[in-house]
């Protein structure tokens, strides 16, 4: 609540478990509920931080319901460290912005642009990897190949192909993997949502 910028050294170290939960919560708050050290009670602050990370990784994105949250970028050289940027000059131009009207969040399309190119920086479980050797995404409905199939009916089919290395307790973070993986088909039914997608080879 005190700082503009945390930066998070080592991403790849921080649990898909504290990305989905604690920091993905704490990311999007307006307020936080802490007790400072030392402290005698719980306070509320306002949470002023956004948040940066480094990582030597590129597969470090854990969030099975896509990214949105984060932007990935690959540096490609040396960053010029020599000029000192000129930070009042930049407040003074993004206040300004803020003032003429510029939105300040991602609209729905920006969004998805997001977690499509965050797609490179997500971590692939086994499921995911197997997926394409038993599946694609089936572009049209009316395809005679096309199929619409449960995410237990596709886990499964890819389970009997390659045997008890997938566990069941992936099933629900896999479900959210088809759900947005781009072009994906997908309809509710009564019992379930069902994705349409071709077998492999046919």
């Amino acid at each position: 609540s005190q700082q503009l910028l945390i930066n998070l050294d080592e991403f790849n170290q921080i649990s898909p478990r504290v990305q989905q939960g604690f920091l993905k919560n704490i990311i999007q708050l307006p307020s936080v509920k802490v007790k400072r050290p030392f402290g005698t009670h719980i306070e509320e602050l306002p949470r002023k931080a956004s948040f940066i990370a480094t990582s030597n990784m590129t597969d470090i994105l854990a969030d099975p319901s896509g990214n949105r949250r984060f932007i990935g970028i690959e540096l490609t050289a040396p960053i010029d460290t020599s000029r000192v940027p000129d930070h009042r000059q930049l407040f003074a131009q993004a206040l300004q912005l803020l003032r003429n009207g510029r939105r300040s969040w991602f609209d729905k399309a920006e969004t998805e642009q997001i977690m499509l190119w965050n797609r490179r920086y997500e971590i692939q479980e086994p499921a995911d990897q197997y997926f394409s050797l038993c599946f694609s995404v089936a572009a049209d409905p009316l395809d005679p190949a096309a199929e619409w199939l449960s995410t237990a009916e596709i886990f499964d089919v890819i389970k009997q192909k390659v045997g008890s290395s997938l566990k069941a307790n992936t099933l629900i973070a896999f479900g959210r993997k088809l759900a947005n993986m781009p072009g994906m088909h997908r309809r509710k039914c009564e019992t379930c949502t069902r994705y349409l997608v071709k077998r492999v080879g046919q």
